[in-house]
């Protein structure tokens, strides 16, 4: 086990350290003196450099050579004053769960994460996003409103300078429901605007990694939109200046 623990061992973190070293230096230097302030994430510059050495290290290990048998860093419990500790521990993962699925997993994952913060945080207020029945297929209306508030959620957090949901492409015809409405996120200087794009050219790069993105209001979305029924039938995110725009079709399950 001690030689298969070390031949798996924190594999993630090799790479990171990797990507970090490799783009860190150009990326400051892009920038100006002075500008990011490493190792702060509330610093959007470096948050935005970290986001990306982030995902593309994600996209590397679950697009290129995705392992079933790993080890991770796995928190041991401590005393409320201690400083938090770590323990490495080999995992296998569930056979379930094939490699096709790992993009799309590591996506909801993230969406649910950000759902429960601003659910704890918001919940109890006038801001929190709209209640909804699952899986009910609300009008189109109602899903605008549910994603416009989600989106002032992250504005309200300073995720972007400005932002707004629109409905750009009604539904054909007289359903009732949302199937067939196009919905876009537009974010004036979103924190990620300088790795989205990264991410972006990346992935269409040969042996860049995969596709997976960082845009967190369209992931976070696209999770909201399934808890309510429907799927994205199509999508596209496009840059323009310091604009990200997020453009996604829902449409019913099948």
């Amino acid at each position: 086990m001690s030689h298969m623990h070390s031949l798996f061992q924190d594999q993630f973190q090799r790479d990171f350290f990797l990507i970090r070293q490799a783009e860190y230096e150009q990326y400051v230097s892009d920038l100006g003196p002075g500008i990011v302030q490493q190792g702060y994430l509330t610093d959007p510059y470096y948050f935005d450099f970290i986001s990306f050495a982030q995902y593309a290290t994600i996209n590397r290990e679950i697009f290129q050579d995705p392992a079933v048998l790993f080890s991770e860093q796995q928190p041991m419990q401590v005393g409320e004053d201690e400083p938090q500790q770590f323990i490495s521990t080999v995992v296998k993962r569930d056979p379930s769960l094939t490699n096709d699925h790992l993009g799309p997993t590591h996506q909801k994952m993230v969406a649910s994460a950000i759902l429960d913060r601003f659910d704890e945080t918001f919940g109890a207020t006038d801001a929190r996003i709209p209640k909804f029945e699952p899986n009910s297929r609300p009008s189109a209306d109602v899903v605008l409103r549910t994603i416009s508030q989600l989106t002032n959620l992250f504005l309200i957090n300073g995720y972007a300078w400005e932002g707004k949901t629109t409905i750009s492409k009604p539904a054909a015809g007289d359903s009732g429901d949302a199937a067939g409405t196009q919905f876009t996120i537009s974010l004036t200087a979103p924190a990620n605007i300088w790795s989205g794009q990264a991410l972006q050219v990346k992935s269409r790069t040969p042996g860049g990694g995969g596709g997976l993105i960082n845009s967190f209001p369209f992931i976070t979305a696209k999770e909201l939109v399934s808890r309510m029924g429907y799927t994205i039938a199509s999508s596209s995110i496009k840059y323009e200046g310091t604009t990200e725009s997020s453009c996604f079709t829902i449409r019913w399950y099948r």
